[in-house]
């Protein structure tokens, strides 16, 4: 099984959000997010289960993706002025970005406690409330 969430953001695109997440179950969209509503949706009837088991789900989660949105649009400020560019689609500089993440220890452990341990328990949730759809 999986679970993926797939980040876009982009800086002066006409008619398209700057910042757009999906998020998907074993390759079906169960959420979107951007930054025009600001806001967590299901794409998926049984994702409304997660806010019965904790009734703050959506807004708990719309907030940590405005969070995650603001700190995308300063890294895109940051690659802007750095390469001299103006709007557009923009493309991590992997080199650069995987030496100033391996100095942040802090951030390592939370995203290996993330990826270890709270990824598996959402996806086991996920896979439960979705279990007629997913296991077909």
């Amino acid at each position: 099984h999986s679970l993926k969430y797939f980040y876009t953001a982009s800086s002066d695109v006409p008619n398209f959000p700057e910042f757009v997440v999906v998020g998907m179950v074993d390759g079906v969209q169960m959420v979107h997010y951007d930054s025009n509503t600001q806001r967590l949706v299901p794409k998926q009837d049984w994702m409304n289960k997660a806010a019965e088991t904790l009734p703050q789900y959506w807004e708990m989660q719309s907030g940590n993706l405005i969070g995650t949105q603001q700190t995308y649009k300063a890294n895109i400020d940051i690659v802007k002025q750095r390469f001299n560019q103006s709007g557009g689609v923009h493309v991590n500089q992997a080199v650069i970005t995987k030496h100033k993440w391996d100095s942040d220890t802090a951030l390592n452990e939370q995203k290996k406690h993330y990826y270890t341990q709270t990824c598996i328990e959402w996806l086991k949730k996920y896979l439960d409330y979705g279990k007629s759809t997913l296991m077909r």
